[in-house]
């Protein structure tokens, strides 16, 4: 989830007012059609940010959707070695494995590209720490696909759910369930 008080440049707690002065400047700053400074991209994330944060609405519910996403990371994680964090629990991945007709009936070995969120190697998962980062948009974890081979049996039929044990990117033991859906001809 983006910070959006960050790309604003102000603090959790500020008025609405001085949310919408930091727009004002920053909009002067990063629009694209200012020379020399001027970034659509970084323009369209301020805008971004300021449609969230200036409708007191949409701020509330951004607020405790970001509170919510908080409790839920810092169960998740705990601190050790510093700033290095580590997951405490166990966590089962979901894949869909699509097969043609013959590879159901038939069976055999397949390689598929199971998404894994890892920590972020520009900022370490330190999303805090730096300002912005733009490999993870500041939320110090990255999608990475990691190749898992899945042993079909014979004659697998639709809804079919095959689980297995492996290791993720940092060597931790996970539980992958694999929902095999069949190819229809048309």
């Amino acid at each position: 989830m983006k910070d959006y008080y960050k790309i604003l440049g102000v603090p959790r707690n500020a008025s609405h007012e001085s949310i919408c002065e930091a727009y004002r400047r920053a909009a002067k700053k990063y629009h694209p059609d200012v020379v020399g400074t001027g970034d659509h991209e970084r323009f369209l994330e301020i805008r971004e940010a300021y449609e969230v944060l200036g409708n007191p609405e949409r701020r509330r519910q951004y607020d405790r959707i970001r509170e919510k996403s908080s409790q839920r990371f810092n169960k998740l994680y705990s601190k050790r070695e510093g700033y290095s964090r580590v997951f405490r629990e166990c966590s089962t991945v979901r894949a869909e494995l699509i097969l043609s007709r013959s590879e159901a009936y038939y069976g055999g070995l397949f390689t598929v590209n199971v998404p894994f969120n890892i920590l972020c190697t520009s900022c370490n998962g330190l999303w805090w720490h730096s300002w912005y980062c733009r490999q993870c948009h500041g939320n110090g974890i990255v999608n990475m696909l990691m190749p898992i081979t899945v042993k079909v049996p014979p004659r697998t039929i639709p809804g079919t759910v095959i689980i297995l044990k492996c290791t993720d990117p940092w060597g931790r033991l996970v539980q992958v369930e694999f929902f095999c859906r069949i190819e229809s001809l048309l």
